[in-house]
């Protein structure tokens, strides 16, 4: 169970399209919803758009108790790490699948650059506020998703900066 200062995000007036799960995902998801399977973890993968026109990899994983609580959380890894961080194959460790249980979309994205996201043309251009921009624009498509009206936000290493940072006076 998580425990300590959550953080509330608000941001306006962000469009982003092309991110949606396929029908196949909605009907099974739906069925196992409505046949009271509240500790199933579901998984999607998505390639979401954001600012700069790069495209990040983003896991959701939720269970039915995360549609009756309705509350979403961002994990934001360290340097150099993919959402593996957080979605590790061994059971009982894997984070997501714990957030999920406990009610919660869960979400996780990989930095652009790194693993399945999209390959800047050159490396110098992704910054520190061009990261925080786009971490920004998932957390806006993730409560427009789910609609979700809080979002909490955990990080490690740079993920704990950039979490600190959305949650700051001057966000996105």
């Amino acid at each position: 169970m998580l425990s300590g200062r959550a953080l509330l995000i608000g941001f306006t007036g962000l469009l982003l399209i092309g991110c949606s799960q396929g029908s196949e995902d909605v009907q099974t998801t739906n069925e196992a919803l409505h046949h009271g399977d509240a500790n199933k973890v579901f998984s999607f993968d998505y390639y979401v758009p954001v600012s700069h026109g790069a495209k990040l990899h983003v896991i959701e994983k939720f269970s039915g108790s995360s549609v009756h609580h309705h509350r979403g959380i961002l994990a934001l890894t360290g340097t150099l790490v993919t959402c593996d961080q957080y979605d590790v194959g061994v059971d009982g460790y894997n984070v997501l699948d714990r957030l999920a249980q406990h009610g919660y979309y869960a979400y996780c994205a990989t930095y652009e650059g790194y693993g399945d996201s999209s390959r800047p043309a050159d490396g110098n251009d992704v910054t520190k506020d061009r990261m925080l921009d786009e971490m920004g624009d998932i957390v806006e498509w993730a409560r427009h998703l789910r609609h979700i009206g809080r979002m909490d936000l955990f990080g490690a290493s740079l993920g704990s900066a950039i979490a600190f940072k959305l949650g700051g006076v001057g966000s996105p």
